[in-house]
């Protein structure tokens, strides 16, 4: 039934009066409708009761000018301007409840129509994805895109440590583990080392260091002693012995990478020779030694 339908009578039948309860009822069940309301037909109900408010103050202004122009040429008493304002103001009555008759049905229209339109059925898209979008709260572009930007990007980098570690994607969490777990166990060793490397050369003095420099000299030729892999396996950084020989220093915190045997065999091999004899670590007797 549209505005046109209603006759005057009906537009300026006053409602029946409402008690407190029944206005606290009906306004209860309001609230509970609107949870359940799309969320496009509430913004639009909302909109639509600020044009009817709009449209009401509007008609309600056109009342007062009307009545100020006859105020300046009639008496209040006058039966002409009594006559004319009751037409006035009857006529802006049924405009304002014609508006709101309007405006309702309007709004019921427009929930029927969006509770009716379906989405597009498509066959290289299933009926799920959208739901799934819906729950990962994917439903502007722009989420969308970015979502996707940094999954991409993700991958990528996935894919370049799976190369660099030479394992599945799958194992890469065990394997990285296990190199951080192991890098650990060899710092706090080579830690411990040093500071006891330290304290030792601190407290005998001149003795301690030369007995540094001559396990420098040993160890020839000039060797890498890890690569690759052989960094974890070994827990020490790559040095060059030659490097610390020309500097005249040696990095204390590697000195656990030297075989002692090595050293030895060759001491033993230069006191063979008929060389200098001198004895590395502890004093002790040289028979015992040898």
């Amino acid at each position: 039934m549209c505005a046109d339908d209603f006759t005057e009578e009906m537009l300026l039948q006053s409602p029946e009066k409402s008690t407190v309860a029944d206005v606290v009822m009906e306004t209860a069940e309001n609230m509970q409708q609107e949870d359940h309301i799309d969320p496009k037909v509430r913004l639009f109900d909302q909109k639509n009761k600020e044009f009817v408010r709009t449209t009401n103050k509007h008609i309600s202004a056109i009342v007062v000018e009307c009545e100020k122009a006859l105020g300046m040429s009639f008496r209040t008493t006058d039966p002409i301007r009594n006559s004319v304002m009751e037409s006035v103001e009857r006529q802006a009555k049924v405009a304002k409840a014609a508006t709101k008759i309007l405006s309702e049905q309007l709004v019921e229209e427009c929930e029927e129509c969006i509770q009716n339109l379906e989405v597009e059925k498509r066959d290289d898209i299933e009926e799920g994805v959208i739901e799934i979008l819906k729950v990962a709260g994917l439903t502007q572009t722009d989420q969308l895109e970015t979502c996707l930007d940094g999954r991409m990007s993700d991958r990528e980098s996935l894919q370049v440590l799976t190369d660099m570690i030479g394992c599945p994607s799958s194992d890469l969490v065990d394997r990285v583990r296990q190199l951080v777990e192991r890098a650990n166990e060899k710092s706090n060793e080579n830690e411990k080392l040093t500071k006891r490397i330290k304290q030792q050369v601190a407290s005998r003095g001149w003795g301690s260091r030369r007995q540094v420099r001559t396990l420098q000299e040993l160890v020839s030729p000039p060797q890498t002693l890890m690569q690759n892999d052989k960094v974890f396996q070994s827990g020490c950084h790559p040095i060059t012995v030659k490097s610390a020989t020309i500097t005249g220093h040696i990095d204390l915190a590697c000195l656990e990478s030297i075989d002692a045997h090595v050293l030895l065999a060759k001491r033993k091999l230069q006191l063979d020779k008929g060389c200098e004899r001198t004895y590395v670590g502890h004093r002790c007797d040289p028979s015992s030694v040898w």
